[in-house]
């Protein structure tokens, strides 16, 4: 049931947030697909957010299924809309940036994986080259920002419970958030 829950969650806020119904019926509408394309994945994305935070919190991974689903509708985004080069790039650097992180232990494959997904995502939106850039160091400052609270309230309650709590984060939700606010900003 929680699954369920946490998967109708993420349709609610694509329908609402993401697809914007107006804007995406306007795009439908006068067949320009173009417009629509960077929705996608937009939408996927925020149906796969609340599972991809809950599996992450729960179990410290992030499922290939979910990433996998996102990803090809990155896919189709970047094929329909006419920012392919700058979302195989931000994808490409993304992935480098945290598999070098990845090599000194500070996160986990899925998160390697999440990054560069997010970027190629956020990448599909047209607003050039230099806010593309903006937003993904912005969204990095806020995952950094949001995993060191999961942090400190992670210590907080492993202190208050006198038990030792994980040693390690789920980074997943942090870049989620990044993610978000960088999304909100661009669009």
């Amino acid at each position: 049931m929680e699954k369920a829950a946490c998967w109708m969650a993420g349709a609610v806020v694509a329908l609402v947030v993401v697809l914007r119904p107006g804007e995406a019926w306007a795009a439908a509408g006068s067949g320009a697909v173009a417009l629509a394309a960077p929705l996608l994945a937009a939408a996927v994305m925020a149906v796969v957010t609340p599972p991809l935070v809950a599996a992450d919190l729960a179990w410290r991974r992030l499922p290939n299924g979910m990433i996998a689903v996102g990803f090809a509708a990155l896919t189709v985004s970047a094929a329909l809309g006419p920012r392919m080069p700058a979302v195989l790039l931000a994808a490409t650097g993304s992935f480098a940036l945290f598999a070098l992180l990845r090599a000194t232990g500070v996160v986990g494959m899925g998160d390697v994986k999440l990054a560069a997904l997010l970027s190629g995502t956020l990448a599909t939106a047209d607003r050039g080259p230099t806010a593309l850039v903006a937003a993904m160091a912005g969204a990095l400052v806020m995952a950094v920002a949001a995993g060191g609270v999961l942090a400190l309230g992670q210590a907080a309650r492993a202190r208050v419970t006198n038990r030792a709590g994980p040693k390690t984060i789920a980074f997943g939700p942090a870049l989620l958030f990044g993610f978000w606010v960088a999304y909100a900003a661009l669009t």
